[in-house]
């Protein structure tokens, strides 16, 4: 492949004066020009620098202005080669950019279309050929005429219009390797990846022919046509004839010589000239390189046509590397990421951001620029994306996390002790906030006796402890700890009831504090009722004066009295049967009832200790003991002590009637059975009875 810079040649020639002055000494007083008209004479002798425009070609003396309004092709020559020219000229095009309206333009605004020297020119090689393409047709431009190193003489000058039609012809675009996308005649070219973009000719455009030249000042030649490229960077272009394009100018004004293109490393892009990011124009036309053929030199019109013939660009976008600029907030666990570059040419295409490291992505861009946020990251965490772009073309980004590692700290308030609120088994206490701080910012502080941050609240009774907790903003944490002590010092309230108990058949009773409770209370809760009496025997019998005790679980304690009053529900009643006598050796009934609910009981004789009733009730047939058989009375006496505590006796005489005794005597005694009668005497009978 082979490059080439346009060139100029510069000669002088200087030929006798012909004055005539057209009074056009500045762009305001321009002389108007007729595209395709006879050429127009006229002289500079009078001519003053002003306000002139410096030439790209040569140095700006004082020239001489003209205007003319551009034809429907946008393209034109505009040449001093005629016999009427006598001196040597070098001449510009002006005017405002493309689409700016049509006034003169001033000496600061002005925008060089094109600049000649020496033709080359078939009258004199000094005289000046300016040929240019891509003006606004209907648009006013300037030219302005100068004398080469401050030359003066007569002059010549005329616009012609160029009539130029672009050669058709095809390419086939190969694209090999790497990761690239071929649209028509637009290449997209991934920037990380090694790609061999292939533009081949397919032959068939056709080319002008050649020109060649008669000689004189120069030996002959004959120019033979090739196809070309005008490159063009980043700047599409904008006119058909390259070297007055202001695209190509700013581009580098490169042609690339030979029909075919290869490139394969993007990541250089064009041979060095073109560079990841950059959009690379491939515009065929038709020059002459100088391969193959008589002329000298790179013949940029070959064939003398006035036309570049151009076809349509082939464009290679040379996608940017995503540029990805990360921002962290140690305190925060998050980055800020701003993303640009990638591939500008396709706004409002989605792209893919896949998360493949720690943290959550928020934020994704959905064109080719864009932020996101990863948060959620603690220090030596690596946050690492993907981005892909429609075209398939990705970079992943990776970093390592460096967050904040300093613990936040808190102080507690000092320990607070109080006692209760009256009536109440807790206290409103008032806490003042911890003091915390952070080397970032703190996120919050809570209490666990709450779950908020101020833990001035209703405590109870005891000691209470309060852990706060602070956590900054990325989830470090400290604690510290405080005691809340509510203190009971309210006494109880005690309530007590006069009871009436009896004793149990063993004379014996208890009670229990609950029995004197008459509805004590306290202000939490009571946690022992005690008495100094529970138990009660027959001596105790009446009222007895007992005290309650009641206590909370504070150990506060009051006390108040109550009347016990003891009886016994056991008091024996005895009876017997009436007063009655027996015979000596007889047997005697009792009866009687022990009463109440006694269960023993005994006899006793005031004379027979032993003559007992066994303990049974006095209800039944008895012997008098051996004691009791002499005639005579006796006291008996029924005593029970079926009551513990007392006993009941009832007496009954008993008159014992002696039996009686006699004396048989006698008197007759018979002799026989059947004799007289005889006489018995009977003595000693108890005189009482018969």
């Amino acid at each position: 492949m082979k490059k080439f810079f346009t060139f100029a040649f510069i000669c002088l020639f200087v030929l006798p004066a012909n004055a005539q002055w057209l009074g056009n000494d500045d762009c305001a007083t321009a002389f108007p020009l007729t595209v395709g008209a006879a050429c127009t004479t006229g002289d500079n002798f009078i001519a003053t620098i002003g306000s002139d425009f410096s030439m790209t070609c040569g140095t700006t003396d004082a020239a001489v202005w003209f205007s003319f309004v551009c034809p429907p092709s946008g393209s034109v020559t505009i040449s001093t080669d005629h016999a009427a020219t006598s001196f040597d000229t070098h001449i510009n095009l002006l005017g405002a950019a493309a689409g700016d309206p049509t006034v003169c333009p001033g000496a600061g605004s002005m925008f060089e279309y094109g600049c000649n020297d020496d033709g080359p020119g078939v009258i004199l090689a000094t005289n000046s050929i300016l040929i240019t393409g891509g003006l606004v047709p209907g648009q006013t431009y300037w030219i302005q005429l100068d004398g080469f190193a401050a030359a003066t003489g007569t002059y010549c000058i005329d616009v012609t219009e160029n009539i130029c039609a672009a050669d058709v012809g095809t390419f086939t675009i190969n694209v090999t390797g790497g990761n690239a996308v071929v649209v028509g005649d637009t290449i997209w070219a991934c920037e990380n990846s090694v790609t061999c973009f292939e533009v081949i000719s397919n032959d068939d455009y056709v080319l002008p022919p050649g020109y060649t030249d008669p000689g004189p000042p120069g030996p002959a030649c004959t120019t033979i046509p090739d196809l070309n490229y005008a490159v063009y960077i980043n700047l599409p272009p904008t006119t058909g004839i390259p070297e007055s394009d202001p695209n190509w100018i700013a581009a580098g004004s490169w042609y690339w010589t030979g029909e075919d293109y290869t490139d394969c490393n993007p990541t250089i892009g064009l041979a060095g000239i073109a560079f990841p990011g950059d959009d690379v124009y491939l515009v065929p036309v038709t020059v002459d390189d100088s391969w193959g053929d008589m002329c000298a030199g790179f013949q940029m019109d070959g064939n003398l046509d006035g036309c570049f013939d151009t076809g349509n660009p082939i464009v290679i976008h040379y996608l940017n590397e995503f540029t990805i600029t990360p921002v962290e907030d140690p305190c925060a666990g998050s980055v800020d990421i701003t993303i640009s570059g990638g591939s500008p040419e396709v706004l409002g295409d989605n792209y893919a951001i896949t998360n493949v490291g720690s943290g959550t992505i928020s934020g994704t861009p959905i064109t080719h620029a864009g932020s996101l946020s990863v948060t959620g990251l603690l220090d030596g965490d690596t946050y690492s994306f993907t981005i892909t772009d429609p075209f398939g073309c990705d970079s992943t980004f990776s970093a390592v996390y460096s967050g904040d590692v300093v613990n936040p700290t808190v102080t507690c308030p000092g320990d607070i002790s109080v006692n209760n609120d009256p009536g109440s088994c807790s206290a409103n206490v008032t806490v003042s906030i911890p003091v915390a701080s952070d080397n970032c910012s703190v996120a919050s502080l809570i209490n666990d006796f709450n779950g908020t941050g101020d833990a001035t609240d209703i405590y109870p009774i005891g000691a209470t402890t309060v852990t706060w907790t602070v956590t900054d903003a990325i989830g470090l944490t400290a604690t510290c700890s405080m005691t809340v002590t509510v203190s009971d010092n309210e006494n109880p309230v005690a309530v007590c009831q006069d009871i009436t108990v009896d004793l149990d058949v063993s004379g014996n009773v208890s009670i229990s504090a609950g029995d004197v409770d008459g509805g004590s209370s306290d202000n939490c809760s009571i946690s022992l009722l005690s008495l100094d009496i529970t138990s009660f025997t027959c001596s105790d019998v009446g009222v007895n004066v007992v005290t309650l005790t009641v206590e909370d679980a504070s150990g506060n304690n009051t006390s108040c009295t109550s009347n016990v009053t003891v009886t016994d529900p056991n008091v024996p009643t005895a009876s017997t049967g009436p007063d009655d006598s027996i015979c000596e050796g007889d047997s005697f009934t009792l009866t009687g009832s022990l009463g109440g609910s006694a269960t023993t009981g005994s006899w006793g004789s005031s004379s027979d200790g032993s003559f007992s009733s066994g303990g049974t009730d006095p209800v039944g047939t008895y012997t008098p003991g051996p004691l009791a058989i002499a005639a005579g009375t006796v006291d008996l006496t029924w005593t029970t002590d079926l009551s513990p505590c007392v006993s009941a006796s009832a007496i009954m005489t008993l008159t014992i009637v002696s039996t009686p005794t006699f004396t048989v005597t006698l008197t007759t005694d018979p002799a026989s059975c059947g004799g007289a009668d005889g006489s018995i005497t009977i003595s000693g009978l108890d005189p009482s009875t018969t």
